[in-house]
């Protein structure tokens, strides 16, 4: 699995995508550089764009352990929207976030515009220059 990512510190956001077969091993990993490294300063809101994962077969498989994995590594304290646009990675997102703390700011949509909405970014950010940014992240793992 590819994660590419990228902060901007502008918006406190930070942008990542997923792409590929899922893969457990390389999402705890990445959240263990990313995070538990303390990297991201101001970290306020998260865009994490799941289009482009090719198989969630093992994140079905292993929803208790990601869940874990958010619990242990991550804060309540930003905004998480994922952009999903198959059936099976909504049911998958849905039943994750079901498992979560009521405290966490967790939500799932199918298009950028509704994303940048909900992250209350939708004013300074256009569809198209996200759809940009997550073309051209800087980053990857």
């Amino acid at each position: 699995m590819t994660i590419r990512h990228q902060f901007f510190p502008e918006n406190k956001l930070f942008v990542q995508k997923y792409s590929g077969d899922w893969s457990v091993d390389d999402y705890a990993g990445f959240v263990y550089q990313q995070f538990e490294e303390k990297k991201i300063e101001g970290l306020v809101k998260v865009f994490t764009d799941l289009r482009s994962v090719t198989n969630l077969v093992e994140a079905f498989k292993s929803l208790t352990k990601l869940q874990e994995i958010r619990k242990t590594f991550l804060s309540e304290n930003f905004l998480n929207v994922q952009l999903v646009d198959k059936p099976s990675s909504t049911a998958i997102i849905h039943l994750y976030q079901e498992g979560l703390s009521e405290n966490n700011k967790y939500y799932y949509c199918s298009t950028v515009i509704q994303a940048l909405k909900i992250l209350q970014l939708s004013e300074s950010i256009s569809e198209i220059e996200m759809e940009d940014r997550l073309m051209n992240l800087k980053f990857q793992y």
